[in-house]
């Protein structure tokens, strides 16, 4: 529901300055305080509300209303902070609240952080902001340890050194499927320093063993040093291939299917990619567990190339589809930063989903994937409640 401008005024009377802030609309001209007060409320974890907060433009600093008309790319320039200056990108909410009396002001409503605090890019690398009253200080290591950020060093990288520390542990290269709709998914153990695997003959075979379920990989086998899980009509749709190498570092993807000729419309499925990842995160954390890795694991997932694809609601005990919504995006990266020791899959795959839909301006409701997750627990997954 659209908040109102009575809304407006309640929260400008009503909510504590932690969670609340009001600027002139000049700050539309300075990226970097902007990006620096949404961070600051993006790293709010530990607030009673379910966003980290509010920032309304078009109050000055007398508490006044200012006289603007609204203009199509402020929405842009907020969006393209959040996306550019912040790590990992943020998602905020934005509205355009009229009054009665052509009186306008922005909303802009900040999410939580999830796994991972939202961190400020500065010509000097990451820094971190936390939100104290009405001022925006930086955030201690101490604090930084509490929102599950393990070491001030890895907080002092920048994004770029970060990503190429990650992407060396995956080396393998997939097929080119730059005109083909795919499904991708990458799972990088951040804190490993050496091979945590050794593919002996027992490893091998145990491995071997351990197919994902729900999936259509036929053939496994080991190739210097990498597991490969291979789908025999690859690169067809509905095939797949995953790959498993001696760092730990995990790359699946998928082909997604073209339903055209059944449904008359390019369609991907909720409750197939609901179980795939699921299944996937299943079978990757039983391999972290049986090798002792405890630490932080990178998620990646990529639906590539899926702007004429239609977003479908299916149930897998029972097949039948629901309203649908076109993409509007050919693509949507998601990342995620997450400790095997408090791998939820459950929330973590809803988490994802949540993120699919908001960029893809499609609302799935908490009710409409629980017949997935009880799906899986009748199938012997463990799935957290």
């Amino acid at each position: 529901m659209s908040l109102t401008f009575a809304d407006v005024d309640y929260m400008k009377n009503h909510l504590e300055n932690d969670v609340f802030d009001q600027k002139s609309i000049g700050i539309l001209s300075e990226p970097e305080h902007l990006a620096k007060e949404m961070v600051s409320f993006g790293n709010n974890k530990f607030v009673s509300e379910n966003f980290g907060g509010i920032i309304v433009i078009g109050i000055n600093k007398d508490g006044d209303y200012e006289n603007f008309e609204p203009k199509q790319g402020h929405e842009e320039f907020v969006m393209n902070v959040a996306r550019d200056r912040i790590v990992p990108p943020m998602r905020p909410k934005f509205e355009v609240i009229s009054s009665d009396d052509a009186r306008n002001v922005y909303v802009i409503t900040i999410p939580k952080m999830l796994n991972t605090p939202y961190g400020l890019k500065t010509e000097k690398g990451i820094v971190y902001k936390t939100r104290v009253g009405s001022t925006v200080r930086d955030i201690s290591p101490d604090e930084l340890a509490e929102l599950h950020l393990v070491s001030t060093k890895n907080s002092a990288e920048t994004e770029d050194n970060f990503k190429s520390k990650e992407e060396e542990k995956i080396t393998t290269e997939f097929p080119d499927v730059s005109g083909n709709p795919s499904f991708r998914l990458t799972i990088i153990p951040i804190d490993v320093n050496q091979n945590m695997i050794i593919f002996n003959k027992e490893n091998t075979r145990w491995l071997k063993s351990k197919i994902p379920k729900y999936t259509n990989i036929r053939a496994v086998e080991l190739i210097q040093n990498e597991i490969h899980y291979d789908s025999k009509t690859r690169p067809s749709p509905d095939s797949e291939l995953f790959v498993l190498n001696k760092n730990g570092s995990f790359a699946a993807i998928e082909f997604l299917t073209n339903y055209k000729e059944r449904m008359g419309t390019n369609t991907l499925v909720i409750g197939r990619q609901i179980v795939l990842l699921a299944s996937l995160f299943e079978y990757i954390k039983s391999i972290y567990e049986k090798f002792d890795y405890s630490g932080r694991l990178s998620i990646k997932l990529q639906l590539h190339n899926v702007q004429h694809y239609t977003f479908k609601d299916y149930d897998i005990s029972d097949p039948f589809y629901y309203v649908s919504k076109k993409f509007l995006k050919s693509d949507v990266i998601i990342k995620r930063n997450v400790l095997v020791n408090s791998f939820n899959i459950r929330s973590l795959v809803e988490s994802i989903f949540d993120e699919i839909c908001k960029a893809c301006d499609w609302v799935l409701e908490p009710k409409e994937i629980q017949n997935y997750f009880d799906f899986l627990k009748r199938k012997g997954y463990p799935i957290e409640d």
